[in-house]
């Protein structure tokens, strides 16, 4: 009887759950039949976007919203100052990155855009933008300024090698298309797009939409293709010449001006600098391996003391392989890892997560990276950073950094999409 009345009890389960799922499934189809009949008179909050259909559906024009004129009609020189506006904007480092693209040229940031707390707080100490929007959802967001230069790292979590790859099925994986909503509105003359390797690995089909949806933006003036678009995976190891292994996607929009080709150029792969480039000095190195001094009383214990002695074993190995001491080879493994994960003269990709848990490890000098040297990690210089007002906890600026772009490969793609942009017919 009892089994009876578990076998019932299961049944009754089974059944709500289906009918449950049946019925998300009948929203969700409702859903798409009312944004293709609606002709796209509002943007959806979080609508799943599967479909090309449905990305017209949200690819619309705002009433009243402030439009660009879409000049000019020729190429010519981009105006001074240089307008910048950034979503998704995390630590702001576009400011960074633009000041080290054009040094000689005065540009001015008109807006940041991001709904994160932490960003929010971090974009309010270090007041780089005119303005700050609460998010790409809200209605500021549409009347937001025109700009000559447009960047966003929309959220890569959705597709994320690492991650669950939900793509546009994931709440955040709609936040692409509000960008491409500002995009095709305010028509900027360069825009700058960057993601996780994960969108072409994962999700090609979703990025071959995405580069659609950019390449049939029309002039609104001249009612040509508005843009020339590029995509590229940029390593920061050689494009942005840290030794961080790091490979991102990157889109590149620059406006044709009516030319029938823009002259784009991706910057080109240079020498890195060594692994102990990052260290903070003096860096003690340690004599011998034996009896290894692995740190105690910090979270997560006995992962992260597994997680250093599997490093030690690939740096063991690499060494027999070299023939040299296993001393002299510089290394960094994430000790917070669920598995083993060390880099051996660069270090392995700082993510928000590893960012948030500060797991990067020293295996020469047996110390956890410092703050400073994760600045230096994704491209800045210690003059950058002493020149930031930093008040918040290491391990919360830390995960920003981990959720940003490298800043010396932003630097080197704005600068050759700015040549671009300028390049005669």
């Amino acid at each position: 009887m009892k089994q009876d009345a578990s076998s019932a009890s299961s049944a009754t389960f089974i059944a709500a759950t289906m009918s449950t799922k049946k019925r998300k499934r009948a929203e969700k189809r409702k859903e798409l039949r009312r944004l293709r009949n609606s002709g796209g008179d509002t943007i959806p909050k979080k609508v799943a976007v599967s479909n090309y259909v449905l990305l017209q559906a949200q690819l619309i024009d705002v009433p009243n919203a402030k439009c660009c004129s879409s000049r000019p009609i020729l190429p010519e020189m981009l105006p001074h100052p240089i307008v910048y506006g950034s979503a998704c904007s995390g630590l702001g480092t576009e400011y960074w990155s633009a000041r080290a693209a054009h040094p000689a040229r005065p540009f001015v940031i008109a807006f940041t855009c991001d709904n994160s707390d932490d960003s929010k707080q971090w974009l309010a100490l270090n007041k780089h933008a005119a303005e700050h929007i609460e998010s790409v959802e809200c209605e500021a967001f549409n009347f937001a300024a025109n700009v000559t230069v447009f960047v966003a790292g929309f959220p890569c979590r959705p597709f994320s090698t690492i991650g669950q790859g939900t793509g546009f099925d994931h709440g955040q994986g709609t936040v692409a298309w509000y960008i491409i909503c500002y995009i095709r509105q305010k028509q900027p003359r360069v825009a700058v797009l960057e993601n996780e390797e994960g969108l072409v690995t994962r999700h090609p089909q979703t990025l071959k939409v995405l580069f659609h949806a950019l390449v049939e933006i029309q002039d609104s003036v001249s009612g040509e293709p508005c843009y020339s678009v590029h995509w590229s995976i940029l390593d920061s190891h050689e494009v942005g010449v840290v030794p961080q292994r790091r490979r991102r996607l990157y889109v590149v929009a620059v406006k044709r001006c009516g030319r029938q080709s823009v002259p784009f150029t991706w910057p080109a792969p240079l020498t890195p600098p060594p692994l102990e480039a990052i260290y903070d000095l003096p860096a003690n190195r340690l004599r011998t391996y034996m009896n290894y001094p692995v740190p105690v009383g910090k979270p997560g214990g006995l992962v992260m003391t597994r997680r250093i002695n599997e490093a030690l074993i690939k740096v063991y190995e690499e060494a027999t392989r070299r023939n040299v001491r296993p001393e002299d080879i510089p290394a960094i493994c994430d000790a917070g890892g669920t598995s083993v994960n060390v880099g051996i003269e660069k270090t392995p990709c700082l993510t928000q997560a590893r960012g948030k848990t500060l797991s990067f490890f020293k295996l020469q000098t047996a110390e956890f990276c410092s703050l400073r040297e994760l600045f230096r990690l994704q491209g800045f210089s210690d003059a950058e950073v002493d020149g930031m007002r930093i008040h918040q906890k290491d391990s919360v600026i830390a995960g920003m950094l981990g959720n940003g772009f490298t800043k010396t490969v932003m630097q080197r793609v704005l600068k050759a999409a700015i040549a671009a942009a300028e390049a005669p017919a």
